[in-house]
């Protein structure tokens, strides 16, 4: 596929960990990612466990080596998004880290990820 410069999924209402499992699955796989966009502004509420955020974590492990990704940026209120942010970096740092060089941006809004994305990966086409 052409590269894409990144992926965005955009997540409302009460979010679950099997929607973001099943999500997952699907964009680890899109080719000529540079970068993910989780963005959780609209979400009321997100009912993940810890299982479920191992599961991301090696779901994100197991992406193909010759894969751009640069980094996976989570967007939203810090309130609702710091548990699961959180926990999927100290995970991943695991797994994800010693095997590849992405890094995990917590930031509050799309304003943010998108001068983020400008200064740290010189990308200036979004969304």
């Amino acid at each position: 596929g052409e590269p894409c410069g990144g992926v965005i999924v955009r997540c409302d209402g009460v979010v679950t960990g099997k929607e973001l499992v099943e999500v997952n699955d699907l964009v680890s796989t899109e080719p000529g990612q540079r970068y993910q966009l989780w963005d959780f502004t609209d979400a009321d509420y997100i009912s993940v466990t810890l299982e479920e955020i191992q599961k991301l974590a090696i779901q994100d492990s197991s992406i193909p080596s010759d894969c751009q990704l640069q980094a996976v940026l989570i967007v939203g209120s810090p309130r609702k998004i710091e548990n699961l942010a959180h926990t999927y970096e100290v995970f991943s740092a695991n797994w994800v880290g010693r095997r590849r060089k992405y890094q995990t941006e917590l930031l509050s809004n799309l304003e943010d990820a998108r001068k983020w994305l400008h200064v740290n990966l010189g990308i200036t086409q979004f969304g």
